[in-house]
């Protein structure tokens, strides 16, 4: 096996690398090659340590041609990688829209995304936050905090009427202990006479 080809198994995602074709190749191209692959690295042909290795090949070049033969599926292979094609196999090609894998729709996409507060789709589905939904992203009908809006303020102004109450609080009690002081000094004079 040579190094060239050694390497083009090295990255299986890279579809191109692996059937050894160039990615402005044609049908023809890619069948062709498909084919000297798949004969060189059919499991059948390989018995012994070898065969796993063959056999995993196999299936790179047969995933690589099936997805390359396919015009709809090269041409998102192409803009979006294994992801994307990926992605269209994972749903029904008859369900899921044509219109996602066009190139206007990602801006698209990204745009209604910012201007959506970034939660795109509110409850009901908008993309306006138009009052029919919740809205909680954006704050429209989150519920009002009790204390009001400058609670920073309203706590400083609560704080200094604290320490107010206790500046007051600890006179009083200065001058209870001290007419306490001076009621017991006067029984313990009037004791000791």
């Amino acid at each position: 096996m040579d190094s060239r080809e050694e390497q083009s198994f090295d990255d299986p995602s890279n579809l191109y690398k692996v059937l050894g074709v160039q990615r402005n190749a044609d049908d023809d191209t890619i069948k062709k090659a498909y084919r000297k692959l798949a004969l060189k690295h059919h499991p059948d042909r390989h018995h012994g340590s070898d065969s796993t290795y063959h056999a995993e090949k196999f299936q790179y070049i047969n995933t690589a041609h099936k997805i390359l033969s396919d015009k709809g599926k090269r041409r998102i292979y192409d803009a979006y990688g294994m992801k994307g094609v990926q992605f269209w196999e994972g749903h029904n090609a008859d369900t899921l829209p044509n219109f996602i894998f066009k190139k206007w729709f990602k801006p698209v996409f990204y745009v209604a995304f910012l201007l959506s507060c970034c939660c795109f789709f509110c409850c009901c589905g908008c993309l306006c936050c138009c009052g029919f939904c919740c809205n909680f992203c954006c704050g429209k009908y989150a519920p009002k905090d009790p204390l009001g809006e400058d609670n920073d303020y309203d706590f400083e102004r609560n704080n200094e009427e604290v320490n107010t109450q206790r500046e007051t609080v600890s006179e009083t009690v200065s001058v209870n202990e001290a007419e306490t002081i001076d009621k017991r000094q006067k029984k313990d004079d009037e004791s000791s006479k």
